[in-house]
């Protein structure tokens, strides 16, 4: 059991003079707020507990002003309700319903502490019948209130409804005081009032929950089992007591933080006392001697936004605000905020989540952020007031004063579970640890990856989406990105007990359309998928959402909307399931005709398109996914008409034959192999057709052209935001001799933020992005001027001296007529260098794959999935572009050397076209084939390549593949190749190869996860049939299947891959490096060890790719 130490920790009012701080009443078990407020009289009585701007003047409360308002209030409740007539055995409850300024508010609930009173304090903003909840559950009958029309309006509603309950008793009503009445104008003694707190466990304050419906247990108080809900379920907003032990346990949270803020002014402006983030502040100033700043107290109050908010805290040079994160999100986006706020000491943010993306971009400029996560259950919960947590700022250490424990949820997340113990007590208990009496919070917390005691919250418990395939979604997090875009009210994610999640959207009121009416919710759909688009970057795979499963809805509360939407939420799984078929095809003869016909109607019902029958699917906007539901329906059929022939189709045929002609042609052919269709062309003549097309008639270079003085590279660098791209600019951003660097990207709604997540995300330096060489641009390589304003184009073809071509789509599973567009841009970039006004051309440097190697002279090996993210190459002994064993940096001229990837194809081609461009107009170019790039120097390997891939199976097939030999690999960290592709852009070789000459053992790293992941390494053969077997498990589906183990959609790349002891492990090419070393001498340095598997592992348990150590409990 950890418990809070003996004696408070020495950490606030150590450097400050200008307070003493009351520690003799901190380490006392007997003390009370009020207490504090009468030492700080005696003690520190010019010391100001609050200060606010009065029309340029700065006013102060001092700490002997604020007790005078205290003793005043006390007086004032006091004489309106005789509590000291009351049995104390049972506390007498008032009930404050006020909509009033700050400083006066909070000065009254300490008198109102002091005369023996329990304030249930009730949000102005509840509706009547959630009022009436909480006077009956408190019995609460006497009334302070606020004559403002809202507040009284909300009372007389109130008493309306009661009269209707012959249960109520009636309520007697009183003003609630105003800052005259504690603080009367001129000069007044204030009486003593005798402190009428009583025990240290006895109730001082009733909050209230939110009123969310998902609180579904039972709970107890401390001290009043009057006060237990036996249901625990209503829907209204539940009473919390909180004694004066437990506020005090709230004045002692910032002596257990890292900032000593004695003399440090606090925000209080936006902060509403009837919610415990806002009374904590006048825990925290009279215990460790800071100051909050209000607005001026008046009636009716302030109303606080965020520019006021602000103008309030640059007047009273608070430093450190304190505000709800929509406050924070707003100052945000005004350049002179952000400076201010990075100035400033920190920017506390509570009631919510920070969005963060804003969070990022702050924390990027250097505001110190951090969070104020607590329950009024059980208090303040972390270190609140914090040194500058940077980049980690979503981060943060619970508070040494709890007694806690960490609950695993198997799915890498933990429970945090409040224990009573000495020194703590939450106000809460649902459930026991041991004999102790403990709250569980329903609170999901998700260590940090690599800084053990670091937590961020990542959701609720109680809110978890159980799929059948075992894992978890908690939809907090993506509802609540979701929610950020423009045109979304509402979001609540559905899936439990099936093989997907989807959600319910609510648009907001201007974006309300009959949602019958298909055209507008595809319209809708399609409006909002870049907010999907974003979760599905970063949540795990089972977690994201597809089109199919999603709809609109006109509800906000989880619970009831599941319900109410329970059969259209039935419908879109059925849909989803049940792509439209023709029900008489499985019948139907075969005929061309027919096929062409069913295809067509398949293909035109998934896209909701029209499309010819010779376009190409994936140049018509069809997705993965929807590549998937063509597949589904297709096989639905042929298992109907001929299983055998269903079964031998492959993996991956749609994006093989990706238009309506094509596709038939493939499907007609499995029914009938002994008199195939042909295609319209063959593979090579496809090929073929494109390079003729991109690579003829290069223009010729202007007669005009200048001498142009080299005091610098310019380079235009595309693809900035992918793994290697990030690197790459984070290269050339160190290299002196780069001055410019133009970052080229398809356009974004927020470019700059995206390529700062992207470095973060790779561990880089996000300095770089504020160098003055940094240059972001979003276009579209594809069409003319790139699709930029002429001026922009103009610039870049005026200054330009280099283009690197890094951007690249990543589909391993499409067709090369799928990528004519990135073979257009490549020529496009041709014509633009030449296009150049100066006699040195810009040169280009073309990041190409060795996936061109792929050829049928190099292996038969075709089969790639479309998750597949570096194209490997198995090895045979026929090609001329081998020797020893090794395939050499040259050009691979034959036709018949050109692999039948789609993506390889198109990366030949453009070695091709600008190899062309070399010979017929003098352009420089440099041909770069990466080989297996094995993430960055954080650990980060793209989770849906190939390695990772076989490393995730584990969990699945209970072992991981070992290879016969060394099985040396060529692997090379982006980092350290971007590093090598630095030096190799300056050179004058055509083509060069990077990887590491430096080869490790297969087992280096394969036993390193074996021990972690507590699974045998077993022959490759025996892992691809464990691989084979859970992939036809009867008791799930396919998808199912896949979703679970996602290293099964590259089955067909596993089966094909050969051993070869001229290759790499699983018969992957080994490349020569002969040229390479020679132009890029740092590739020598590159040393790869079993340290990486830790790294590897480590970003792979944060991310949520793999589970999370068992973390032992803390108590």
């Amino acid at each position: 059991m950890q418990s809070s130490l003996p004696h408070l920790p020495r950490t606030q009012a150590v450097a400050y003079n200008g307070f003493k701080p009351p520690i003799p009443l901190l380490l006392e078990d007997s003390s009370t707020l009020p207490d504090i407020y009468d030492w700080n009289a005696i003690h520190n009585p010019d010391h100001p507990l609050s200060i606010y701007d009065d029309d340029g003047t700065i006013r102060t409360i001092s700490c002997r002003r604020a007790n005078e308002g205290v003793l005043r209030a006390a007086h004032y409740f006091d004489h309106r309700v005789s509590a000291h007539s009351q049995d104390f055995a049972s506390p007498h409850v008032i009930a404050i319903l006020a909509n009033l300024d700050t400083i006066t508010f909070a000065l009254s609930l300490v008198g109102s502490l002091r005369a023996g009173l329990t304030a249930l304090l009730i949000s102005t903003r509840n509706a009547p019948d959630a009022v009436v909840h909480l006077l009956s559950k408190t019995g609460a009958k006497d009334v302070f209130y606020t004559p403002d029309p809202a507040t009284k309006g909300l009372i007389e509603a109130s008493i309306q409804q009661m009269r209707t309950d012959m249960n109520h008793s009636p309520l007697t009503l009183y003003p609630m005081p105003i800052f005259e009445d504690i603080f009367p104008p001129g000069s007044h003694a204030v009486q003593p009032f005798p402190s009428r707190a009583r025990n240290i466990d006895s109730s001082g304050l009733i909050f209230h929950s939110s009123g969310s419906c998902l609180l579904v247990h039972s709970i107890t108080t401390q001290t009043d089992p009057s006060f237990r809900d036996p249901t625990g379920t209503t829907a209204y907003p539940k009473p919390i007591l909180c004694s004066h032990r437990f506020l005090m346990q709230w004045s002692k949270i910032p002596w257990y933080g890292e900032l000593d803020i004695a003399g440090v002014v606090l925000a209080g402006q936006s902060l509403p006392i009837f919610h415990g983030f806002g009374f904590t502040h006048f825990c925290f100033a009279p215990t460790c001697g800071a100051t909050v700043a209000v607005f001026r107290p008046e009636f009716p109050p302030v109303i606080p936004t965020p520019d006021r908010v602000f103008g309030s805290i640059v007047a009273t040079k608070t430093s450190i605000a304190s505000c709800v994160p929509a406050f924070i999100e707003q100052w945000a986006a005004d350049p002179k905020k952000v400076e201010y706020l990075v100035k400033m000491k920190g920017v506390l943010f509570g009631g919510g989540p920070l969005s963060k993306d804003v969070g990022d971009f702050l924390a990027s400029r250097g505001a110190s952020l951090s969070s104020a996560y607590g329950a009024t259950e059980g208090g303040g919960l972390n270190e609140t007031f914090t040194k500058n947590n940077g980049l980690d700022w979503e981060y943060f250490k619970l508070s040494g004063q709890l007694n806690y424990q960490m609950k695993p949820q198997g799915d890498g997340t933990f429970e945090l579970v409040l224990i009573d113990g000495e020194g703590y007590k939450p106000m809460v208990v649902n459930t026991k640890v041991g004999d102790r009496n403990a709250y569980a919070t329903s609170d999901l917390l998700l260590p940090h990856p690599t800084k053990p005691g670091l937590w961020r919250i990542y959701g609720r418990a109680d809110d978890q989406i159980m799929l059948s395939t075992g894992e978890k979604t908690n939809p907090g997090p993506i509802e609540r990105v979701l929610m950020q875009d423009s045109r979304i009210q509402g979001a609540v994610m559905f899936g439990r007990g099936r093989f997907q999640n989807g959600v319910l959207i609510d648009p907001k009121p201007e974006y309300i359309f009959d949602a019958t009416d298909e055209v507008k919710l595809r319209d809708f759909r399609n409006a909002i998928w870049p907010a999907v688009e974003k979760v599905n970057a970063s949540a795990p795979q089972h977690s994201r959402i597809f089109k199919e499963v999603s709809s609109s809805s006109y509800a906000s509360d989880r619970q009831v909307i599941l319900k109410q939407y329970e059969e259209e939420i039935n419908g879109i799984y059925e849909r989803a399931e049940n792509i439209p078929v023709d029900s008489q095809q499985g019948t139907q003869r075969w005929t061309p005709d027919n096929t062409l016909v069913f295809v067509r109607e398949t293909v035109h019902g998934v896209m909701k398109q029209k499309i010819t029958d010779d376009d190409d699917f994936f140049q018509f906007g069809c997705d993965s996914l929807q590549a998937t539901w063509i597949r589904l329906g297709i096989l639905r059929a042929l298992r109907i008409a001929n299983p055998k022939a269903a079964r031998s189709l492959d993996l991956n045929f749609v994006f093989q034959a990706p238009s309506i002609t094509r596709l038939s042609y493939s499907v007609y052919n499995v029914l009938h192999p002994s008199a195939p269709l042909g295609d319209a062309i063959s593979k090579e003549e496809e090929i073929l057709s494109l390079l003729d097309k991109y690579s003829s008639n290069f223009p010729t270079r202007s007669g005009n052209l200048r001498v142009r003085e080299h005091d610098g590279d310019v380079i235009l660098l595309t693809g900035t935001t992918g793994g290697f791209g990030c690197n790459i600019l984070a290269q050339l951003s160190l290299d002196p001799t780069v001055k410019k660097v133009f970052a080229f990207n398809r356009p974004s709604e927020a470019p700059v933020l995206r390529q700062f997540e992207a470095m973060k995300r790779l561990g880089l330096m996000e300095e770089c992005l504020r160098s003055p060489k940094f240059c972001l641009v979003e276009g579209d390589l594809s069409k003319p001027q790139f699709g930029l304003s002429k001026k922009q184009f103009e610039e870049m073809r005026n200054s330009v001296t280099q283009i690197i071509h890094n951007a690249w789509p990543v589909d391993f599973s499409k067709t090369v007529s799928s990528f004519e567009g990135s073979i257009q841009s490549m020529r496009n970039l041709v014509d633009f260098a030449l296009s150049s006004p100066w006699e040195d051309a810009p040169s280009i440097v073309f990041v190409s794959s060795v996936g061109v190697f792929q050829g049928d002279n190099f292996s038969a090996n075709r089969s790639l999935s479309s998750s597949f993210s570096l194209t490997l190459s198995p090895i045979s002994n026929n090609s001329t572009a081998r020797t020893s064993g090794k395939a050499l940096e040259e050009h691979i001229i034959d036709i018949k050397d050109v692999p039948h990837s789609g993506y390889s194809a198109a990366k030949w081609i453009g070695e091709r076209i600008f190899r062309k461009a070399t010979e017929e107009r003098g352009l420089r170019t440099t041909i770069v084939r990466p080989g297996q790039l094995c993430g960055d120097r954080n650990g980060n390997w793209n989770e849906k390549e190939w390695f990772p891939m076989i490393i995730k199976s584990a969990l699945s097939v209970h072992c991981l593949p070992d290879v016969k030999g060394e099985g040396l690999v060529s692997w090379i960290p982006s980092f350290d190749a971007a590093a090598a592709l630095n030096e190799m852009r300056k050179s004058n070789e055509e083509v060069v190869h990077l990887v590491s000459p430096n080869l490790v053992p297969w087992r280096t790293f394969l036993e390193g996860f074996s021990k972690s992941l507590g699974v045998p390494l077993v022959p490759y053969e025996t892992w691809l049939k464990a691989m084979e077997d859970d992939l036809a498990d009867p008791t799930r589906s396919e998808v199912e299947a896949m979703i679970r183990n996602p290293g099964l959609r590259l089955l067909p790349f596993y089966r094909n891959c050969k051993p070869n002891e001229d290759g790499e492990p699983l018969g992957i090419v080994r490349l020569d490096v002969t040229k390479a070393r020679q132009v890029a001498p740092s590739l020598n340095e590159v040393k790869m060890t079993s340290e990486w598997v830790n790294k590897w592992i480590g970003y792979w348990r944060s991310s949520g790719f793999l589970p999370p150590l068992k973390e032992s409990a803390r108590l």
